[in-house]
């Protein structure tokens, strides 16, 4: 363990974490990422790295009576005792969470369909769907839905 600033930053070769002249089993899990946890010693917690926001946050309080960490889950989500926290904080999860949702909203449900048609009526539906700068799928779509509407079926 090293010392820089108010922090104490771990090493691999640790077994025990020593906190205010208590020793922890370090978690197994550090090991794997043992650059991203380091204690605040004016906080008393052991924080973690965001990979993505580049901060870092509160996520294991030394518990003196029981020598193990509690777990602070508000900042990082905890999958277990073997693999540790993710790596990134919570608010970056939920903002590509957002991001994918809106990405998703945005696309029309498309239900599979196969057709078989010639490969020139295939490549001039391609080249054309190129040239007005949509996908097959939304250029093929487009003319269906357009052949519905000046065509409708009287039920």
């Amino acid at each position: 363990m090293k010392t820089i600033n108010n922090y104490i930053h771990f090493n691999k070769s640790d077994f025990t974490i020593n906190i205010n002249d208590v020793e922890f089993e370090k978690p197994k899990y550090f090991n794997r990422a043992i650059k991203c946890f380091r204690y605040n010693i004016e906080t008393h917690l052991i924080e973690r790295y965001c990979s993505k926001c580049k901060n870092w946050y509160p996520c294991l309080e030394p518990n003196l009576d029981t020598l193990s960490f509690n777990i602070i889950s508000s900042y990082f989500h905890f999958h277990g005792l073997g693999s540790g926290f993710k790596s990134t904080c919570n608010n970056c999860l939920n903002s590509s969470n957002l991001l994918k949702e809106n990405a998703h909203k945005t696309c029309t449900n498309y239900s599979n369909i196969n057709i078989k048609i010639s490969q020139d009526l295939k490549d001039y539906c391609f080249i054309k769907s190129r040239l007005e700068r949509k996908n097959l799928t939304e250029f093929v779509t487009c003319i269906l839905e357009d052949y519905k509407n000046t065509n409708p079926i009287s039920l």
